[in-house]
């Protein structure tokens, strides 16, 4: 079988396999015998695998990799500021302990910008800013991506290479003009337009886009009316901004041509005009209003010989018999915000914000009828508002006590630790359409209306409707000794409505009420032991939480799903800080938490607890080491177990447990500073996960030395 060499072979492979590690040198070939021998001979139906895991090195692999960098930067006074940076990295090029890439990168870099106006005389008052911005890159594989392939032998490939090109220029006035009719309309008026190139290639894509921005920027109020603009600072701007166009890709599913890979094209065009208006109004220092408009229009023709042009130029609109395009896209915004200064203790505010939008996709594959089932065809708009109104009020009871009460009242002194108490009101609204025919009517563009307003739109119900309020109150007192209490008291309402098959809305109630809500803080330094504590803190707190939720049934149903949630928590802290150069200090916490969940056919309750308790201190290293930073060391531990129990009336308790699981961990860490930009570590840690419902425990002992390095060898232009 081989004449000059070696061979290794066995009859039955199942008996007698092969052994490789005696072979130092290996081919590896398939022969079969006319007459085959052996217990379970191999007949021609059989398959057979050859498996080959020994790699012999035959050289070292040492070329050499470079790259390099270039840059220039013209600088022509204050009429031009050019920048060129050049850059290539060969196949080979890397860093230490990486390996090569084996792809060679290219790249130009070059940004430029102009200030035309220098060219004209000063007098014109003009300012005329021009900037070239142009970026390369490609890339020359030495392999076949994904493959041991060298790129060179394959004829045809398409190598990875993208470009783009962008310019933009402005034209404004920077200085007032007067003594025409148009001097009004051109001194508030801004022209900004841009033009962007662009080609992307990769082995399996091809493709190439432009695009062409110009725009107009007009301040209204300023060119008609600019006395308003002087008392009142009011501004109203106009904006209107055309686009046109393209981004074509051809795909390949072989990396180089081939008469057999047909391209596939995709086509995409690009034509809008936009359009916006900006309105900001101050009628006096504590009141403004604010409203954004910003409607986009397709100008593209989809045909007629198909049902989206046909549906397409039906919703297209007319204004003076000019064709302007079909409404894409609608943003709307207004805000009214007051924060009437009545008095120093008494501060109410309010704010009413509204929030529209309308979206159609004119490449739909789906077309919504307007009416009944003889209506006309729409493409489907996607309609969402939103109605958010915040009041809120600042009392202030001890400052209104010192201005109308002398010295020696004793409501001075009765609430002179009372802080402000914030009272806060919050309703928001929000309504959702999708696939909807029926245009947005006016008001509920503008969110006026109640919350019927939102739910039903030309005889349309919502997909989803949410309604949410929420009142809170806060307040805190300051006790002797450095100790201050805070409360608060906060309910949340919402209800949902979602739309149903049946042409009903289904309603879901939710409350969640957090009362009471109390925390204790002290700070202080005890006076008699000053020489030996520093700082002691103590935190504590009472919160309970209930949560109410329910759907709301339907006519003909009998449906009772309302839960209930309660859950009590009691967290505590405390810290304390021992005096001395390198002070020690350590800090405990305790948390109990206690849950109560009750829902149709199931009922739970279930507790929660976490400790934990951390001692840090620094030392003092030999000066003869010459340290930069004391050693800093830390010990802490954490313990955190919960259990839940489901109520079962079988169980002889009344309950099953359902989960009882904990977690423990020690740890211990020092850390130095040993040079300026060199820190070391070493940590050590054992965890403890245990689980006595399932009866299992997992340990895990961690032990880590680092050293962490920093260095900067310069910016790299």
């Amino acid at each position: 079988a081989c004449d000059d060499g070696y061979m290794v072979y066995t009859l039955d492979p199942g008996v007698s396999p092969p052994n490789l590690a005696a072979v130092q040198e290996l081919a590896v070939g398939m022969i079969r015998v006319p007459t085959p021998p052996g217990a379970n001979p191999i007949i021609p139906t059989d398959t057979l695998e050859v498996w080959v895991d020994d790699i012999r090195l035959a050289g070292v692999v040492n070329q050499t990799g470079f790259a390099g960098q270039t840059g220039l930067t013209v600088i022509a006074s204050d009429f031009a500021d050019i920048r060129i940076n050049a850059s290539r990295r060969d196949p080979n090029f890397r860093q230490l302990a990486e390996q090569p890439t084996f792809i060679t990168d290219n790249s130009w870099d070059i940004s430029s910008a102009f200030h035309l106006e220098k060219l004209l005389p000063a007098s014109l008052g003009l300012s005329m800013p021009f900037t070239v911005n142009y970026t390369s890159a490609s890339e020359q594989p030495f392999y076949v991506s994904q493959s041991d392939i060298q790129a060179d032998a394959v004829q045809g490939l398409r190598t990875p290479r993208s470009a783009a090109t962008s310019m933009t220029f402005s034209l404004r006035r920077t200085k007032q003009s007067t003594g025409s009719a148009w001097s009004p309309i051109l001194n508030n008026l801004a022209l900004n337009s841009s033009y962007t190139t662009g080609a992307s290639r990769s082995e399996y894509e091809d493709g190439r886009a432009k695009n062409f921005v110009v725009g107009l920027d007009f301040n209204l109020l300023r060119a008609i009316a600019p006395e308003i603009s002087r008392w009142s600072p009011t501004e109203l701007h106009l904006t209107s901004v055309y686009t046109n166009g393209y981004d074509d890709r051809v795909s390949f599913l072989k990396p180089a041509t081939a008469f057999d890979d047909t391209a596939r094209a995709v086509k995409g065009r690009n034509r809008t005009w936009r359009n916006g208006t900006n309105l900001v109004f101050h009628p006096f220092k504590a009141a403004s209003v604010r409203w954004d408009l910003t409607s986009v229009r397709d100008l593209r023709g989809y045909g007629t010989d198909s049902p989206l042009g046909l549906v397409a130029a039906s919703d297209r609109d007319h204004v003076l018999g000019y064709d302007t395009g079909l409404e894409r896209e609608r943003a709307m915004q207004a805000g009214i915000n007051i924060s009437p200064p009545i008095t120093a203790w008494f501060r109410p505010r309010l704010d009413f914000g509204t929030s529209y939008n309308m979206l159609r996709d004119p490449n739909t594959l789906s077309f919504a009828r307007e009416g009944d089932s003889t209506g006309n065809l729409r493409i489907p708009r996607r309609l969402g508002n939103t109605q958010t109104t915040t009041a809120g009020l600042t009392l202030d009871l001890p400052r209104a006590v010192k201005l109308y009460t002398d010295s020696n009242s004793f409501l001075r002194g009765f609430l002179g630790g009372l802080q402000p108490l914030d009272i806060n009101f919050n309703r928001s609204v929000l309504s959702v359409y999708d696939g909807s025919a029926v245009p947005a009517t006016l008001g509920y563009q503008f969110a006026v209306g109640g919350i019927n307003s939102f739910r039903k739109l030309g005889g349309e119900l919502a997909t989803s409707v949410g309604l949410v309020t929420q009142l809170s109150l806060n307040q805190s007192v300051n006790l002797p000794l450095g100790a201050s209490i805070a409360s608060r008291y906060q309910r949340i309402n919402t209800r949902n409505w979602t739309r149903r098959f049946d042409a009903t809305q289904e309603v879901v109630d939710g409350t969640q009420t957090v009362f009471p809500d109390v925390s204790l803080r002290w700070t202080g330094r005890p006076a008699g032991l000053s020489s030996i504590i520093s700082t002691v803190g103590l935190n504590a707190r009472m919160l309970e939480t209930r949560q109410f939720n329910g759907t709301e049934p339907l006519l003909g149903e009998v449906l009772d799903d309302r839960g209930e949630l309660r859950v009590r928590t009691y967290p505590m802290s405390g810290s304390i800080v021992f005096a001395g150069a390198r002070p020690l200090s350590s800090t405990a916490g305790f948390s109990l938490s206690k849950r109560l969940d009750a829902k149709p056919g199931l009922s739970s309750n279930g507790d929660n607890s976490d400790f934990s308790i951390d001692v840090a201190k620094p030392w003092g290293l030999p000066a003869d080491w010459n340290p930069r930073s004391d050693l800093r060391t830390r010990i802490s531990y954490q313990k955190s177990q919960g259990q839940n129990f489901v109520i079962n009336p079988l169980a002889l308790t009344g309950e099953s447990r359902l989960t009882d699981n904990g977690r423990r961990a020690f740890s211990m860490s020092a850390d130095t500073d040993v040079a300026e930009n060199l820190s070391s570590s070493f940590v050590v840690s054992r965890v403890e996960s245990f689980d006595r419902n399932l009866n299992r425990r997992f340990t895990q002992t961690v032990l880590s030395a680092v050293m962490h390095l920093q260095f900067y060898a310069g910016e790299f232009k």
